[in-house]
């Protein structure tokens, strides 16, 4: 208990007991226990390499912290983000996780702000792999615990892709986390770096959100149209026969 105590108290949280609050309430005080890294409105935290999760689907936000209550995820020392996951969701029982999780899926998502560069045609066919679990525009899939992601930060996925590659070992081990290892097939096509961009390009299309390489070849395809200046020609009037 002193230790529970304290790792609350560092981060800055109110000790609250369930118990205090209504049904309708309990979201959005479990909610704070969240704040401190994705944000006061789910926004996420970059720095942190905490992704965004307001309005994410509330079956994908249950999954994830189902998943690092129990473990599947989090034993990796490398992955910090991870870890600090962890023992936040092991603090929630399952009424709680229920909870926080319709609360945060009812929040409005954050704008998504694009960083990255990619090639969008090329992304389109190197994401026919991922389509078979997280569905044609990214959706996710329910039933294949394969979560959305549409509304996910490029920077995120960027970052934690790699994570379910062999050679990390991190979150693809199916010892401990069987839909994590369905992705390190799927990992392993987009381990090159340019790859993995030009699919990330492709999923922020989906969206309706213009990346850099977009705004490059609307700004190019500007130039190429360039309109040259119209020349007038002189039209002689016919001369009057005599």
């Amino acid at each position: 208990m002193r230790r529970y105590l304290y790792l609350l108290s560092s981060l800055g949280i109110l000790v609250w007991s369930p118990l205090a609050f209504s049904a309708e309430s309990r979201g959005s005080q479990l909610y704070k226990l969240c704040e401190k890294c994705h944000g006061l409105h789910g926004e996420g935290n970059k720095d942190l390499l905490v992704p965004s999760i307001a309005g994410r689907a509330e079956w994908a936000v249950k999954l994830m912290l189902e998943k690092y209550k129990s473990g599947k995820l989090g034993k990796d020392p490398g992955d910090e983000p991870a870890i600090r996951m962890t023992s936040m969701a092991r603090m929630l029982n399952d009424k709680d996780i229920a909870a926080v999780s319709k609360f945060v899926s009812q929040m409005k998502p954050a704008k998504l702000e694009p960083t990255i560069v990619g090639d969008t045609d090329h992304g389109e066919a190197k994401y026919a792999v991922c389509s078979a679990c997280h569905g044609k525009d990214a959706e996710g899939n329910q039933a294949l615990n394969a979560p959305p992601l549409i509304g996910l930060p490029d920077w995120y996925i960027f970052k934690a892709t790699p994570k379910y590659l062999a050679a990390t070992g991190r979150r693809g081990d199916v010892t401990v986390n069987p839909e994590g290892a369905a992705m390190v097939a799927g990992a392993d096509t987009v381990k090159d770096e340019k790859d993995r961009r030009d699919v990330i390009d492709y999923i922020m299309a989906l969206q309706g959100v213009r990346g850099k390489s977009e705004e490059k070849k609307e700004s190019s395809n500007k130039e190429k149209a360039t309109v040259m200046p119209s020349v007038e020609k002189k039209v002689e009037a016919p001369k009057e026969s005599k």
